[in-house]
């Protein structure tokens, strides 16, 4: 045994140092993965309410939806445009969002312009206008994606549209 320990001396150390380092890999893993969580559970913004109950959304949808359809009725467009209206409760956000849709009342898409409105204030969120021949645009006035006024271009009409749906996208559809 000694003579073969001599013999394999130089991988017999090299097998021991291989060891101990996966064993200090593997630590460090185990150890940047709770850190990570940590980090994540630091940034987390906490809920200051409790979730609603299934009763309590089906209410705030339906308040939802009256919302949504004042926005519309206030909305006031010519002969030429039509107008409708989504909208959505999201009991994460405790948000409602109302999506108004104006474009060509003869579906021609001579003019299509996306809104969205938070339900509860009224207040404009995004807005994504194309026209027939003129150039697209969009911004987006509140929330994560808030662009600013003073660099519009990152925002085009696609990307305000994107995140529109991003945000009217149904909870019980996923």
């Amino acid at each position: 045994m000694e003579k073969l320990i001599r013999k394999n001396w130089f991988k017999l150390v090299l097998s021991i140092i291989i060891f101990i380092l996966l064993i200090i890999l593997t630590n460090n893993q185990i150890e940047i993965k709770r850190i990570k969580k940590q980090d994540l559970d630091l940034h987390m913004p906490q809920r200051v309410y409790n979730l609603p109950t299934a009763t309590e959304v089906f209410h705030l949808r339906q308040e939802c939806v009256a919302l949504g359809q004042k926005i519309l009725d206030n909305n006031i467009v010519g002969a030429a445009l039509t107008s409708s209206q989504v909208s959505h409760y999201n009991p994460v956000t405790n948000r409602c969002y109302i999506q108004l849709t104006t474009m060509s009342a003869n579906l021609s898409n001579d003019y299509f312009s996306n809104y969205l409105f938070d339900g509860q204030t009224g207040e404009m969120l995004a807005s994504a206008t194309k026209e027939k021949g003129k150039k697209e645009y969009g911004s987006i006035f509140s929330g994560p994606a808030k662009t600013t006024v003073s660099d519009p271009s990152e925002t085009t009409f696609q990307s305000t549209n994107d995140y529109i749906g991003e945000i009217m996208n149904d909870d019980w559809k996923q």
